[in-house]
């Protein structure tokens, strides 16, 4: 797994070995730990790929490859760091993210009261507090 964490293609690997690509993808999905080593490096690959596009970016600046030639190298490595990494370097990967609103109309009237209450409470706060800090400040000057 160091090696597919390192860049290498699953097709070098088994090429090394003298093994077939089939081979060894059944050998990383008999183990869950070697399995998800395996989804591990490729997220780490995914990282590699931001790397080269930094790298890329500053080769275009500089003017040591073309405009065109680092869009299309750019935009290879963005799509296979996306997919390599989809949760984390995915430009259309979106979370969701659920708001629950609360309907007061639809709240049983003895809900609203409590509402209208707490609400009340929140709002007479502010005043109550300089109400009793006038006071204490009555009751030091005065006792």
């Amino acid at each position: 797994m160091q090696q597919t964490g390192r860049g290498v293609a699953l097709s070098q690997i088994s090429q090394h070995y003298g093994k077939s690509k089939e081979a060894l993808w059944k050998w990383l999905n008999s183990n869950e730990e070697r399995k998800a080593d395996y989804i591990a490096a490729l997220e780490g690959r995914g990282f590699l790929h931001l790397e080269q596009i930094e790298r890329l970016v500053a080769d275009v600046e500089a003017g040591r490859i073309g405009a065109r030639a680092g869009d299309v190298a750019i935009r290879a490595r963005t799509w296979l760091a996306g997919r390599l990494n989809p949760k984390l370097l995915s430009e259309k990967w979106r979370g969701s993210l659920e708001v629950q609103q609360t309907d007061v109309r639809q709240l049983h009237p003895e809900a609203m009261k409590k509402f209208c209450e707490k609400r009340k409470q929140e709002l007479k706060a502010p005043y109550t507090v300089m109400v009793e800090a006038a006071r204490a400040r009555n009751r030091q000057a005065c006792g």
